[in-house]
């Protein structure tokens, strides 16, 4: 126990992991996120600033909650790492049809009332005041979603089947895509891609889910068949877009059996999920949004059966969690003596990662040495063959840095080790030595040797 404890404080003391995965934020009480009742439970919108880490949401007030959500609305704020909450503000129009913005021109949180004709722009301090600087020329249009892009000096507003396009205060065109996606919900199921100038619907609440991109040179919409067999269809998940990767990443939501607490990514080609140590409860109904400073996706709020008030930073691993075979192993009396992770086992920092150990004998003794190299050990250069010791076929593959003993349960070995949280993004390998009389005249076998890389 000595050994092992010094062996990982050691290796932890490198720092070699950055912050990533999904991390709880000390942000006080967020805002509610799903206040209005059925038939329309997602109103509302959030913008995240460009040139701090400001996160402004709006939500309609409770209080006005009626079967069209009219009335007014409520504006909270992301400040300097803490939740704000706004004065209420009358906004008149239907159904409160407003998605927040942030202009990089004007360097500003902007909202247009686009229900009426012509349009109304709000300018929208983080404090939570809407400020009507004038109108716009266009015809009604009900809002699904509203995003800058900064290569135009453009807001683009998708809703009704039709897109604006706004620049400087100014309606610049509005037109109905030549392609458009069949009738469906859209509101907060839509992100910008700033990278790649795209915004993506994500239809994943359908029968057959489906992923959405607009074209804005084209001026249409092209369905993504990337949606993986393995994928739940699910209502009420949250997704944003993270900047630094290019990933867009999609939480939670509900599905037939239940709520949902995975998260998924999707780079543009395709869509994977993200195997973590640690993630928020599963929920229906959160908000998320990505900071440009902290370089982080924020996610806050939902409903689990009730309202939740936590909030969590979400920064996509670029460490691909794995655990492989590096080298072979040599035959046994009860074969070759394989190291594989557990059911549900992967190396994360933080975690107890186990390791079973297949086709030891059924009262076999057998040790697993654990090191940092498979191409040296104490200066010798590895592989070392055994055949000398009467072990033929058999090598040692990694560095003997520390030996543990495995338990065997009816011919399957168990060996487990808890991984300390600053060692993501680390590298060991482990190989087990079985004694087996039967095997060879030493009396011994080698297992199969494995890299296991560490996630976080």
């Amino acid at each position: 126990m000595i050994n092992r404890l010094v062996v990982w404080l050691a290796i932890a003391s490198a720092d070699v992991c950055a912050q990533s995965g999904w991390q709880w934020l000390s942000a006080g009480s967020c805002p509610p996120t799903s206040l209005c009742s059925a038939p329309f439970p997602d109103v509302g919108g959030n913008a995240a600033s460009t040139a701090s880490d400001d996160i402004l949401t709006i939500q309609v007030a409770q209080t006005n909650c009626q079967a069209c959500c009219g009335g007014s609305v409520r504006a909270y704020a992301l400040l300097g790492g803490q939740w704000q909450i706004g004065g209420a503000t009358s906004v008149p129009s239907y159904f409160a049809s407003m998605m927040p913005v942030y202009d990089q021109q004007a360097q500003k949180f902007v909202a247009f009332d686009t229900t009426v004709a012509p349009y109304v722009r709000y300018e929208v301090s983080p404090q939570g005041q809407f400020i009507n600087v004038g109108g716009t020329p266009g015809s009604g249009l009900f809002q699904d979603f509203a995003c800058f892009d900064a290569v135009a000096g453009k807001t683009l507003i998708f809703g009704s089947g039709r897109v604006a396009e706004i620049a400087a205060g100014a309606l610049t065109a509005q037109y109905t895509p030549i392609v458009s996606p069949p009738p469906g919900e859209w509101i907060n199921k839509i992100y910008w891609d700033s990278n790649r100038r795209k915004a993506v619907l994500l239809r994943l609440n359908e029968a057959q889910p489906a992923i959405w991109e607009f074209d804005v040179v084209l001026r249409a919409w092209f369905q993504r068949n990337v949606v993986p067999p393995g994928f739940v269809p699910r209502n009420g998940f949250a997704c944003g877009y993270h900047q630094a990767t290019g990933l867009g990443v999609i939480f939670g939501g509900q599905d037939s059996q239940g709520l949902r607490g995975d998260t998924w990514h999707y780079d543009g080609v395709g869509m994977t999920q993200a195997v973590l140590g640690s993630q928020p409860a599963s929920r229906i109904g959160a908000r998320m949004a990505y900071r440009a400073v902290s370089q982080d996706l924020v996610l806050w709020g939902g409903s689990n059966g009730n309202q939740l008030l936590d909030t969590w930073s979400y920064t996509p691993s670029t460490v691909a969690v794995s655990y492989a075979t590096v080298g072979a192993g040599c035959v046994g009396s009860a074969g070759i003596p394989t190291l594989q992770a557990a059911l549900n086992s992967l190396p994360f920092a933080g975690q107890n990662f186990v390791v079973n150990v297949q086709s030891m004998p059924w009262t076999s003794l057998a040790f697993m040495a654990l090191g940092f190299s498979s191409t040296s050990w104490n200066g010798a250069p590895l592989p070392i063959d055994l055949t000398s010791l009467g072990m033929s076929g058999c090598s040692i593959r990694v560095s003997v840095d520390n030996v543990f003993p495995i338990s065997n349960v009816l011919g399957v070995g168990v060996w487990s080790i808890g991984i300390p949280s600053g060692f993501g993004g680390g590298t060991f390998y482990n190989q087990a030595i079985v004694f087996d009389a039967a095997a060879n005249a030493f009396g011994a076998t080698m297992s199969n040797a494995k890299r296991a890389i560490v996630g976080y």
